[in-house]
């Protein structure tokens, strides 16, 4: 037996008035209209040419495309907001000046719920939903027979059907994994003295085991960030009568419903994190020279323990000790995610790769209403299929991406219509973290080498915006970038 496959990707679909379009109405009109004032109050044909000419201009730079096929405003649009905020500093935190980072752009705060063993649970409060942490592991070993992952591979597809019931609440889970090098140092500390005599070729040996034990050798820690829609957990979840407390407190309920719906399907939960604990995995993503189950100096404020950072051209820099840390990060893009069929474990030469070094990965899956993913599907049919024949309409060779794409848009909706499957949007962001720019660079292009093992078409690198690529990666509960 073969283990299954699957289709990765799609494409963004184009509804027949987007805002984009709306726009671009809009703005013609107005110059029209312009233009029938000016030639009644100058009746000057010169100047309403003039003014016609400026006008088609600026259509025309609306309608021009980069190489991506995004609008070239947008792009432009961004290295404007980018270069703002460098100047403005809008990537840079530090704790003894701001509550939390101004990126956020909406105020959070952390309540603690107490559990019935006597611990706390941390519940992370946004305006629209409450986020709850689980530390996880998986119980599917790491060689194993094509039937057994196959049948892991569809116990995690009907994960996201189960937990996308209505009467869970749950409309987003984000998967983070930490990656860290074991520290031969600490490894050399475990090691017994040698008794005295020894030759000093077996005392190099033994000198030398502990970096010979922990060159490839690394640390995984793994969470479930569940995130909650505040409306459903007072109307499904919440018990009567409702008070200032209710919210935190259904989250605390949803979530021992989640974790039993994980568990099922062969995740380990071993803890619902306390806000202490929280605090202390946020401060470990951004200096990963912190253990984050260390919750030493964390208190329930979850920024307060965390270190500052600094934006640094294309990159984040945090200060640890007598070093520094600097962070770069990358998402898959629309046009990034492999073409060819894949595994559930398809990530694996990037979460396992030992070259990348310091790693945090965090995988996120915007879970949609079946209903809701019905009208979705069919619009990215819909769009893709209009693309393939505006293509053919042009006598334009396509390289298969077209084809593929409306074959995928097809799969897509047969697996929602006639299947049953909900609708998923999903986001995979790494962060690559080390002593210096040139350490990071180079882990960049092993990175580039993981995700062409992975079978992915690239990877797109988060430069303009580094601060913003930062939170995300943080187990407070951002939601996925809108395509």
């Amino acid at each position: 037996m073969t283990v299954e496959k699957f289709r990765l990707g799609g494409v963004t679909p184009i509804p027949w008035l987007s805002s984009t379009k709306l726009t671009a109405l809009i703005s013609l009109g107005a110059i029209a209209m312009v233009l029938m004032v000016m030639i009644v109050v100058t009746k000057s044909l010169t100047l309403v040419v003039a003014l016609a000419a400026v006008g088609g201009l600026c259509v025309l730079v609306w309608a021009r495309r980069t190489s991506d096929g995004r609008p070239w405003l947008s792009k432009f649009g961004n290295h404007i907001r980018s270069w703002i905020g460098r100047r403005a500093r809008w990537d840079d935190f530090d704790p003894a000046r701001e509550d939390q980072p101004f990126l956020l752009m909406h105020s959070t705060r952390m309540v603690s719920v107490p559990a019935g063993d006597g611990t706390e649970l941390g519940v992370l409060e946004h305006p629209n939903h409450m986020v709850v942490v689980l530390e996880v592991s998986t119980t599917t070993p790491g060689v194993a027979s094509d039937d057994h992952l196959n049948r892991w591979q569809n116990a995690v597809v009907n994960l996201h059907r189960e937990l996308a019931d209505p009467k869970n609440a749950l409309v987003q889970i984000d998967w983070l994994t930490l990656v860290r090098p074991e520290d031969p140092t600490q490894v050399r500390t475990a090691v017994p003295d040698l008794a005295p005599g020894l030759s000093d070729d077996v005392v190099l040996s033994m000198a030398d085991l502990p970096f010979e034990a922990t060159k490839d050798a690394e640390r995984y820690y793994s969470y479930a960030v569940l995130c909650f829609d505040i409306d459903l957990l007072f109307e499904r979840v919440a018990k009567p009568p409702l008070t200032e407390s209710s919210g935190p407190e259904a989250a605390y309920d949803a979530a021992i419903l989640v974790a039993k719906i994980l568990t099922s399907k062969g995740i380990e939960v071993k803890a619902a994190l306390s806000p202490q604990e929280i605090a202390a995995l946020l401060r470990a993503v951004v200096d990963p020279a912190q253990n984050p189950h260390d919750v030493e100096g964390c208190t329930d404020q979850i920024f307060a323990s965390c270190p500052a950072w600094r934006r640094d051209a294309t990159m984040v820099t945090v200060p640890s000790g007598e070093q520094t840390w600097w962070h770069t990060s990358a998402s898959f893009g629309l046009d990034d995610w492999p073409l060819p069929l894949v595994t559930g474990r398809w990530l694996e030469p990037i979460v396992f790769g030992s070259q990348l070094g310091y790693r945090t990965i965090i995988t996120q899956a915007r879970l949609v209403p079946r209903h809701a993913a019905k009208k979705f599907a069919r619009d990215q049919l819909t769009t893709a299929h209009s693309k393939a024949r505006h293509i053919d309409k042009q006598g334009k060779i396509d390289g298969g991406e077209a084809w593929s794409k409306e074959h995928l848009a097809s799969d897509i909706t047969a697996d929602i219509v006639q299947y049953g499957q909900i609708g998923v949007i999903p986001s995979v962001r790494v962060m690559l973290s080390g002593r210096s720019r040139r350490e990071v660079n180079n882990l960049f292009d092993e990175l580039q080498t993981a995700v062409a093992e992975c079978g992915a078409e690239g990877i797109t690198p988060d430069h303009d915006r580094p601060g913003a690529a930062l939170l995300r990666l943080l187990p407070i509960g951002m939601e996925v970038p809108q395509r």
